[in-house]
């Protein structure tokens, strides 16, 4: 899947990426998990996925809006080709061709600098399919994304409150450095659902 028009060869496609890094992919004797790009046709489908992640965080405190939803991933896919493109969008689907995981990630620029950031907005593996090597691929794509674009760093937040302290395991296992903390509080004076202990 290749969607650079014809003469923008420096920087390689998110659909460049995913073929050389699925062809790779297999040789681990882990079950199989291809890395493609998300495309309007999936936007429906991710849409109805997105109640499950939104359930299982924090944010099921928040309304969850199919319609909101549904245009921003149309906004976000639609910006996530070309040379210039500011947004990806990587599915991961096992053997079967179901979604097993989601990452949408942007680039921005700090207030200070003009260097860009690869940010990740959305990162997730619907429980049943993790220990497969699925979150690191959508990661190593990311972080290959980026870095064809130049970006100076690659970050990754957490202010989901779920899977906090495996998820840090598993990031700072792979390289990444713990650069501070997410911090919330209620703009009424009510509990929050989402006060529960931190999983182990």
């Amino acid at each position: 899947m290749n969607n650079e028009p014809d003469g923008m060869s420096r920087i390689p496609s998110a659909g460049a990426l995913m073929h050389d890094h699925n062809e790779a992919n297999g040789a681990t004797g882990r079950p199989l998990v291809n890395i493609r790009c998300a495309t309007a046709a999936d936007v429906q489908a991710l849409t109805r996925l997105g109640r499950r992640i939104h359930a299982e965080t924090r944010f099921r405190a928040y309304d969850y809006d199919m319609e909101r939803v549904a245009a921003s991933l149309n906004t976000i896919v639609d910006s996530s080709h070309g040379d210039s493109a500011m947004h990806c969008a990587f599915l991961a689907e096992d053997e079967q061709r179901e979604v097993s995981g989601i990452l949408i990630g942007a680039l921005e620029r700090p207030l200070f600098s003009e260097q860009t950031v690869a940010k990740v907005i959305v990162y997730y593996v619907f429980p049943e399919r993790r220990m497969r090597g699925t979150g690191r691929k959508l990661l190593a794509a990311f972080r290959k994304w980026g870095e064809c674009r130049s970006a100076f760093e690659i970050c990754v937040g957490i202010n989901s409150a779920a899977y906090v302290m495996n998820t840090h395991r598993f990031l700072t296992r792979i390289g990444f450095e713990p650069t501070g903390g997410n911090y919330s509080v209620p703009a009424k004076s009510v509990r929050p659902p989402w006060r529960q202990p931190w999983d182990d």
